[in-house]
């Protein structure tokens, strides 16, 4: 029976450790911290693609959105989504996942930490008993985030490059209506778990927690149940996730899409490729590309546009959707996949190509 090894416990790691564990693979996935899910670190958004690979369940489900807000100052526009998004507990989600993983029949490793490995043997740190010990696979998965010392130690790292996220989760009376704000550090959101608590939060470069606090201000928020932050990793098409049967999955493999930070479906994606890459001895470099990596460019390339907008061509790109024609499109198809809407709008509306001139601007 083939071993494998997943480093980390996330949805990328458990939902891949179940899914070869169901295929009759000896699966051991290790997870540092002494609980999975924590520290919670996302605002756990995300579109009906989830139910593609896993039912929802009423366990790690808070709450259903049907509107998206996209404003700047006064000028916005109210985004009716075609399908609802969730708004799921990340951490419920996390554990439930790693639970089914276990039942799949993977065996679950708390507070083991991946050290280094020399080929297909491993070092593994039992941290509460301060021991370590090695142990051989036969494919080695890291899934242990954007700082991934699977890649670290594989010569898989590159050149990376990362966001700061920061959010709290807070009380605040609202509409159930996701809010974006795209001039708010890199960008910024609120999005609603009821009628009065959401998550506020935004990703940056630079002044992350002076734009943060000034957000709070402005949204009048001064009680603050709890702070989450983290890396957020920035893809980068050139990114290396296989050398041999050493994998990388998930934001270990800057699997993010720069429009919105999210990585929890990409990183499903990327786990049903690995799988048939594992099973079927097919090169998992092409099938998840081949699966989502032109959407990913795609993201990478709006987000280096947006990034150069001012708050008046934020204002005009807002007025240029919100004529139906437009603003149809948005409502119409999943923001995972760029790639089926994209150029529809530019040939719907010749405008949009006022931004074209972000191509020569750095």
């Amino acid at each position: 029976m083939k071993r494998i090894a997943v480093i980390g416990a996330g949805p990328a790691g458990s939902y891949v450790g179940m899914q070869l564990a169901k295929r009759g693979y000896d699966v051991d996935i290790y997870e540092e911290h002494p609980a999975v899910g924590e520290p919670f670190q996302c605002t756990g958004i995300l579109t009906t693609q989830l139910e593609r690979f896993v039912p929802v369940r009423q366990d790690w489900h808070l709450n259903k959105v049907y509107i998206a807000r996209i404003k700047c100052d006064d000028e916005f526009i109210d985004v009716n989504l075609n399908k609802h998004n969730e708004i799921i507990h990340r951490v419920n989600f996390d554990k439930w996942l790693a639970e089914e993983a276990v039942k799949s029949g993977a065996r679950l490793h708390l507070r083991h930490r991946f050290i280094k490995n020399d080929g297909m043997s491993l070092t593994i740190k039992d941290v509460e008993n301060d021991k370590e010990f090695t142990r051989d696979c036969d494919y080695l998965i890291g899934a242990d985030g954007p700082s991934s010392t699977v890649a670290k130690c594989n010569g898989l790292y590159g050149d990376r490059k990362f966001w700061i996220g920061i959010q709290a989760q807070a009380e605040y009376k609202n509409q159930n209506i996701v809010e974006v704000l795209p001039q708010v550090g890199t960008f910024g959101w609120v999005v609603p778990e009821n009628d009065h608590i959401v998550r506020i939060g935004l990703i940056g470069d630079t002044k992350v927690k002076e734009v943060f606090d000034k957000m709070l201000k402005d949204y009048g928020i001064t009680k603050i149940h709890a702070y989450q932050g983290g890396l957020i990793p920035k893809y980068n098409r050139k990114v290396k996730t296989q050398k041999g049967n050493i994998f990388l999955i998930g934001d270990a493999a800057l699997q993010v899409k720069a429009t919105t930070a999210g990585g929890i479906i990409q990183a499903l994606i990327a786990g049903d490729a690995l799988v048939k890459a594992i099973t079927e001895n097919k090169s998992y470099e092409k099938l998840w590309r081949k699966a989502m990596g032109k959407d990913l460019w795609l993201h990478s390339f709006m987000r280096n546009l947006m990034d150069k907008f001012t708050d008046a061509d934020v204002k005009y790109c807002i007025k240029l959707f919100q004529q139906p024609r437009l603003k149809s499109i948005l409502e119409k198809f999943d923001r995972e996949y760029p790639s089926q809407f994209f150029f529809k709008m530019l040939l719907l509306e010749p405008r949009l190509l006022y931004f074209s001139k972000f191509l020569f601007t750095r």
